[in-house]
């Protein structure tokens, strides 16, 4: 039974659909970023250790820029967890009034529903009265 919620569960739905999408592009992100981050975290190991054996070498620079691009990573991810924190209070707050919206068209249904059972009932009623009222006009 099609109720005046339709539309706005369809609604609802559909942008869940569109934070869901957006919830999983930023995860993936933040996975590049981890992914990056450990392979940043590994290439300075190698090189601390290289600095160690070789000591001819001057790595402070390459280590410094390693650390900076460990920040910018670092800055990043923070950006990446407010932005998915966001997504994630909207997502929670959707479905909550998806919910709602549900909940509503089911109790405009079982209204519905409801109505209609009262209308069956008052025309049996009505006939059943029409019956009695018969037979007693019958017997007089």
């Amino acid at each position: 039974m099609r109720t005046p919620y339709d539309t706005l569960i369809r609604l609802g739905e559909r942008g869940l659909d569109e934070m869901r999408r957006a919830i999983l592009a930023e995860v993936a992100e933040r996975a590049t970023l981890e992914r990056r981050r450990a392979q940043l975290e590994g290439h300075m190991r190698e090189a601390e250790a290289c600095a160690t054996d070789a000591v001819l070498i001057d790595s402070h620079l390459y280590l410094a820029r390693m650390r900076a691009e460990k920040a910018d990573l670092a800055a990043a991810r923070d950006g990446i967890d407010a932005r998915l924190s966001a997504l994630r209070d909207g997502a929670r707050d959707a479905l909550g009034q998806l919910a709602a919206t549900r909940s509503a068209a089911a109790d405009f249904r079982a209204a519905r529903h409801a109505e209609a059972a009262r209308r069956e009932h008052r025309v049996i009623d009505d006939l059943s009265g029409a019956r009695h009222a018969r037979s007693l006009i019958g017997r007089a």
